[in-house]
């Protein structure tokens, strides 16, 4: 009985340290978009130079739903992670017949040294613009840089 007893003591005693662990691990809930822009944020924006060793292409295709840009990039650096980029939409409103440019954040999902990658951004009246032919230019592109 006693050494039940004991047995039964010293597995609360580990459950309770674990549950106690467990809940020291336990943080708020993380934005993985949240994190990833921080991280666009704090990595280093490409120069001019640098910026033309990266080939990319954009287009607002007409045959997918939702409409928006879908990019590309070829990271033509040998020792830089693309972490992500500002696109910049620009075009005439109408009926005022304003110039407008809108810019959007893209998510590259790091892509590595002489590879490539690409997305599909969604944006703000993305059908309406979409019929106003926009021109599609790139604003900037950031990087992590490799480590070792």
């Amino acid at each position: 009985m006693n050494t039940m007893k004991a047995l039964l003591t010293k597995l609360l005693a580990a459950l309770t340290a674990c549950c106690i662990t467990a809940a020291s691990f336990a943080e708020e809930p993380v934005n993985l978009n949240e994190q990833r822009y921080k991280e666009f944020l704090a990595a280093i924006p490409l120069t001019k130079d640098e910026q033309a060793k990266i080939l990319f292409a954009a287009e607002i295709p007409d045959n997918t739903t939702p409409v928006g840009v879908r990019y590309e990039l070829l990271n033509g650096l040998t020792d830089s992670v693309v972490v992500g980029l500002v696109l910049s939409l620009s075009f005439t409103d109408e009926p005022s017949g304003k110039e407008t440019t809108i810019d959007l954040y893209g998510d590259c999902g790091d892509i590595l040294p002489l590879t490539s990658g690409g997305e599909h951004l969604v944006f703000f009246q993305a059908e309406r613009i979409a019929k106003l032919n926009p021109k599609i230019s790139l604003k900037e592109i950031r990087v992590r840089k490799l480590k070792g």
